[in-house]
């Protein structure tokens, strides 16, 4: 198992995965670890990632870009006129009011629109797709980065878009929280465990800037404050030079390039180039053959006269730079230990400096600059995954604007004035409860000082009679995804209810210090903080003001059959109490910001997996021209005349193979190909490989034969081996066994001699009579004759009987007995021998107790007393 980290950039997207062992970032198709976030189409067949780049400058018309910027935005919005500037595609305006991209696909070349929902849909499944083929297996969860402008509903396009993609978004993660994740973790034993250390993180994108502080201890780290310009980049550098050099060469060669698409992608292009060079040399040359006209262009920079063209953009790199410094509530850097850049943006030498001269101490470049936000996305799904172990490190994130809430009667009246839930940098994820006088039903509206209106909540309730108009209880909820929702609401109600006096008292020891607070005035409070790896929106913090919902204390009713008087004694022990009823309340959600609705995103559920199919389908039928031009071409050379295959064909046969083969190349380059379907490519080949195949086949038998003769050779002189006399491993064998092998050894051999003899009578032009398979089969007869012969085992000898030996506690004659004397001896030992048994036996004894000495691990102590 792994977890998947994807940074969504504009430009580039990087994938990376947390598995045992570290944090590697893939390679895609072509090997190139940052996959083109763009989309193309071309006919039929849709184009993605790398796929869509080699299109991109050839077909810009219909190539979708800067999906990151355009999702979720409103088709009449300034960021709507700043995109169109940027793109080369048709804008139109969607069925929900956000942009839509309008290209030519389809086999009609038809005009379809797309909305960006569906198109980063389309990026997100092609991003988990690359750590699919990385991992061998199906990837289908990930954690991916979003920058820290994106409003709420932009956070909702990418999780709609995600689930167009059938991709399973784990958690959206801003991005300087990714970056000071893989910053922190790593360094843990150089951070304090109580006094924070404060690090800046500056991220210079391609369309976007974001300078970010954190506090990071030993246990995890705090986002402080996060300032952004959502369009400063570095493709405003670039524009720098693209506008200088329109205007160098409108003068010098009287042509206006800005006029037209293609020459000014290429003009960006190299400028682009320009830029990176520039940044290692002081000055460099700029040269394009045929920008316009036919015209070849010249142009030179330096570094020193950029850097003037540049100081507009350093200011207001500097300008977020302190807006940074001032939500942090630093009056400059000198409380900063460590400025990191990040982005491709930061590798400007001025850009540092002017970095540098805001916080005082110069930067360093500790992080990749390319794949530090694709680590910190992948830790963090590591960290959320059942089956991974990563190190305990908390993370908070600060909300990048201050969240209120207003309420709106249902006669549209607004009430009061907006309540605060949580402020500027205010830590996320987070739990918010806010108290209201209950007026009856209304309209909640969740709104942000730095956008329109997040989202608008109906809460279903009867107005309250005069004498009980209660509280309502509002839970507004903002999850690890940053996006805030109300959570639920309900109708608190006060009364007096009958308890038993030592409940009462325990009540109101419960609360000795409860004071009056006036009900007609809102006020909010916040819960416990969820924890940071929190991303799922239905997970509840703890409300620990709150009781459970539908709780209720109802006096005691007394019974029928019980006596209806009462002594005072009994009604002397209970005692009025006020008690608070929870009801909950059904909250419904408004179509204020909707978004994409659910017949939306079932259409363009359904459209992707119609594309995605097709797409596949289209990959298949290229793979089978491919297959078929190229079986085309190889036949051809190993049939023409210097061709290994020319001998093992009639000369007749040949030539009309050749003739087939050059009408199938003439067709393949032909208009009806373009139009043919991937079974026809599947037929020619098929057709082709009927007349070519066997020719094949007789090649091959050609040039495995002889190496199939040697080995059954092999086998036949190994067995024969078994009848040769004074072989010892074969001196069991029986004569009949030795002869079922000669006899089977021999007829393999004369069989192969009389079928070689023929086969090499035979031209090779004409199908073989001995085939390798015949020789194999042979082989496998002779084996399974003679080996189970040749391995029969040597019968078991029985060792000969040794004579047997007098008892070792028999007594032999003296040397100076007489031979009397010793048949005496033996007959009185063959006799009565029960003395030397006792004798025996006690020596047996003796030895057996020493055994067990032996046995037990000790030796024999003669010593011992025991």
């Amino acid at each position: 198992m792994s977890g998947v980290g994807i940074d969504f950039g504009n430009v580039n997207c990087v994938v990376a995965v947390a598995r045992r062992g570290g944090i590697d970032v893939l390679t895609n198709e072509v090997s190139n670890r940052a996959t083109p976030c763009m989309v193309a189409f071309q006919g039929e067949q849709r184009h993605v990632g790398e796929s869509a780049a080699n299109f991109a400058m050839q077909n810009f018309r219909n190539t979708c870009t800067d999906l990151k910027c355009l999702l979720a935005v409103r088709a009449e919005s300034e960021d709507a006129k700043i995109g169109v500037d940027w793109v080369k595609n048709k804008l139109a305006e969607g069925p929900e009011g956000f942009i839509a991209a309008e290209c030519t696909y389809g086999k009609e070349g038809n005009t379809s629109q797309f909305s960006y929902e569906a198109l980063v849909g389309a990026m997100l499944s092609k991003l988990l797709s690359v750590a699919s083929a990385e991992m061998k297996t199906e990837m289908t969860e990930c954690v991916v980065s979003v920058p820290a402008y994106y409003t709420d509903i932009q956070k909702r396009a990418l999780l709609d878009a995600a689930r167009i993609g059938n991709v399973k978004v784990l958690r959206l993660l801003s991005e300087h929280s990714a970056a000071a994740l893989n910053y922190g973790i790593f360094r843990t034993k150089d951070l304090p465990e109580s006094k924070p250390m404060k690090v800046a993180f500056v991220d210079i994108g391609q369309q976007q800037t974001t300078v970010s502080i954190a506090d990071f201890l030993k246990s995890g780290v705090k986002i402080i404050s996060v300032a952004s310009d959502k369009v400063l980049g570095g493709r405003d550098w670039d524009n720098l030079l693209v506008h200088h050099f329109a205007k160098e060469f409108s003068e010098k060669y009287n042509l206006n390039v800005l006029s037209a698409a293609r020459p000014t992608l290429r003009l960006r292009k190299e400028c682009e180039k320009l830029k990176k060079v520039l940044s290692a040399n002081p000055e460099a040359p700029l040269n394009i053959e045929c920008l316009m006209e036919d015209t070849d262009v010249k142009g030179f920079m330096s570094r020193d006269a950029y850097q003037v063209m540049m100081e507009p953009l350093l200011q207001k790199l500097e300008d977020v730079c302190l807006e940074a410094l001032k939500g942090a509530g630093l009056k400059d850097g000198s409380q900063i230990a460590n400025v990191e850049v990040i982005g491709g943006g930061t590798r400007i030498p001025s850009v540092k400096n002017s970095i540098a001269k805001v916080f005082g101490k110069q930067v360093k470049t500790t992080l990749n600059a390319d794949e530090a936000i694709a680590r910190g996305c992948a830790l963090m799904c590591a960290m959320m995954s059942p089956t991974l172990r990563v190190r305990e490190y908390a993370l908070s994130d600060a909300s990048p604007y201050l969240l209120s809430l207003q309420r709106i009667q249902e006669d549209d009246m607004i009430e009061g004035d907006d309540i605060t839930l949580l402020p500027l940098f205010g830590s996320t994820p987070c739990m918010k409860a806010v108290s209201l006088k209950h007026t009856g039903a209304c309209r909640l509206i969740l709104k942000s000082d730095k956008s329109e209106p997040i989202a608008d909540y109906f809460v279903e309730a009867e107005k309250p009679a005069d004498q009980e108009p209660g509280k309502l209880k509002v839970k507004v909820k903002v999850n690890g995804n940053g996006i805030a929702t109300v959570h639920s609401a309900a109708l608190l109600i006060e009364e007096e209810v009958d308890v038993p006096m030592k409940d009462a008292e325990k009540t109101e020891e419960s609360k000795p210090g409860d004071t009056k607070k006036d009900e007609s005035k809102p006020s909010a409070t916040e819960d416990k903080a969820a924890p940071s790896a929190d991303a799922d929106a239905g997970t509840d913090a703890p409300m620990p003001e709150e009781t459970a919902p539908g709780a209720e204390s109802n006096p005691p009713t007394s019974r029928a059959d019980e006596k209806p008087a009462v002594d005072v004694t009994d009604a002397a022990r209970t005692k009025k109490v006020k008690k608070t009823r929870s009801i909950d309340l059904v909250v419904r959600r408004g179509s204020m910001n909707m978004g994409l609705t659910e017949a939306s995103l079932a259409k363009a559920f359904e459209d992707e997996a119609q594309m995605k199919a097709a797409d596949t389908y289209q990959r298949e039928r290229a793979d089978s021209l491919n297959a078929l031009e190229s079986y085309v071409y190889d036949s051809r050379e190993k049939l023409d005349d210097y061709g290994k295959l020319k001998e093992f064909v009639p000369d007749d046969l040949r030539t009309q193979i050749l003739k087939d083969l050059e009408v199938a190349e003439e067709w393949i380059y032909s208009a009806e190909a373009e139009e043919a379907a991937k079974s026809t490519f599947v037929e020619r080949k098929d057709s082709l490989f009927a007349k070519i195949g066997p020719i094949q086949a007789r090649y091959i038998e050609s040039e495995n034969r002889p190496v199939c003769i040697d080995r059954l050779k092999d086998t036949i002189l190994k067995y024969k081996e078994v009848i040769v006399p004074g072989v010892a491993k074969y001196e069991h064998l029986t004569e009949e066994d030795k002869s079922t092998v000669l006899k089977s050894c021999e007829g393999a051999m004369l069989w192969l001699t009389k079928e070689s003899a023929e086969q090499d009578s035979m031209p090779k032009n004409v199908d073989p009579k001995l085939t390798t398979r015949m020789l194999e089969a042979k082989e496998q007869e002779v084996v399974s004759i003679c080996k189970p012969i040749a391995e029969k085992p040597k019968p078991k000898v029985e060792p000969p009987k040794e004579a047997e030996n007098p008892k070792d506690g028999a007594s032999k004659p003296a040397e100076g007995e007489s031979k009397a004397d010793d048949g005496k001896a033996k007959a009185a030992d063959a006799g009565d021998d029960s003395g030397d048994v006792e004798m025996k036996d006690a020596d047996t004894d003796s030895k057996a107790a020493d055994g067990a000495h032996v046995e037990n691990g000790e030796e024999p102590n003669p010593t011992n007393t025991e």
